[in-house]
């Protein structure tokens, strides 16, 4: 897709989320930025299926889309922004010899699930129902053709919950993927995020108060 294109694309989708031009305009930059980012830290990755991934990603709306209705990253382009800090945590935080295009893989796309399940009315976010989370995500990489290794498939699939849960470490998937490094980094990293996001929209509240 043209970059012109997809400015297009975004604005057409954010109208009436922000009620000044220079928000919307400076809101529209951000995400290109975002997009450019993702292409530009994947461009260097040989794994087959990323290019009709990528397009996908334009096509679904992936970069505009917030990464919740209520909670962290309630935003135009929450979820990229939030996923690429994912990725940035775990990256800068690979104590332990985690493999590089792993990381990024896993990063970028643990909350692929969410990239058309969140949508604006106006000013409000709602949501389309869509099942499963850590699995639609691992669904949506194959149905692009992008392999995955047995840690990333169980990284991306059960990124969320607790370690010790007793009713979930009755999967013996789970509770082999709690013990490995990728699934701890991405666990870790996405906790921390999102709670620095939430942090931050706190603050910004109780600066205009």
């Amino acid at each position: 897709m043209k970059i012109s294109d997809f400015e297009t694309s975004v604005r057409y989708k954010l109208r009436g989320w922000y009620g000044r031009q220079e928000y919307e305009d400076s809101a529209v930059q951000r995400i290109v930025s975002l997009r450019n980012e993702y292409r530009e830290l994947l461009s260097s990755c040989k794994r087959e299926g990323i290019a009709p991934l990528l397009d996908y990603l334009d096509e679904c709306g992936y970069y505009y889309r917030p990464s919740s209705a209520d909670r962290h990253h309630n935003y135009p382009g929450g979820l990229a922004e939030h996923c690429l800090g994912v990725y940035r945590k775990m990256a800068s935080e690979n104590l332990s010899g985690l493999d590089e295009e792993s990381i990024l893989i896993v990063g970028l796309f643990h909350d692929l699930c969410k990239c058309d399940m969140f949508y604006f009315v106006g000013r409000s976010i709602h949501a389309h129902k869509r099942d499963g989370h850590g699995r639609r995500s691992v669904r949506i990489l194959r149905r692009y053709g992008v392999p995955l290794s047995g840690e990333e498939y169980r990284a991306i699939r059960y990124h969320m919950g607790r370690s010790d849960n007793p009713k979930r470490l009755k999967d013996p998937d789970f509770a082999k993927a709690v013990k490995e490094p990728l699934r701890i980094a991405v666990n870790k990293a996405d906790h921390e995020d999102a709670a620095e996001a939430c942090s931050r929209a706190k603050r910004k509240l109780l600066s205009l108060s």
